[in-house]
């Protein structure tokens, strides 16, 4: 009975250990350097909460997908770049780029809801939303 249990219960941590990728901006320049970031950029939020470099921050990645973009703290930052961001969520939950900063947000790059018949919050209704020197 306890071999089995500690099998369960093992199974059970490696389910629940999966779980939404929150990395921080800590860097300057190029988002496809994983060092730029807390843990990566892999599928999840990026945050910018007033750490590393706010007008060298370079989405050189096309068709990055994310979960959402956020922003808290003081700091302004300034997004520019060739690349783009697919925003979606795997259990069709909105995605969304949101700003609790006290300092206005530039993106000049393209964003892409994945959502089929879901807007971004507060944007057009259009499926496909590009924004350019947009400020949140």
């Amino acid at each position: 009975m306890k071999k089995i249990l500690f099998f369960l219960s093992f199974f059970c941590a490696v389910f629940f250990a999966n779980s939404q990728n929150f990395s921080n901006w800590t860097g300057s320049g190029n988002w496809s350097n994983g060092g730029n970031w807390s843990s990566g950029t892999g599928y999840g939020q990026l945050q910018f909460l007033g750490a590393g470099n706010s007008t060298n921050c370079v989405n050189d990645v096309s068709g990055m997908s994310q979960w959402r973009l956020y922003f808290n703290g003081s700091v302004a930052y300034n997004l520019t770049g060739t690349g783009s961001v697919n925003l979606f969520d795997f259990g069709g939950q909105n995605s969304w780029v949101l700003s609790d900063a006290s300092a206005n947000q530039t993106i000049n790059f393209q964003l892409i809801s994945m959502m089929v018949g879901q807007d971004l919050p507060g944007l057009l209704p259009e499926v496909l939303v590009v924004l350019l020197l947009m400020e949140i």
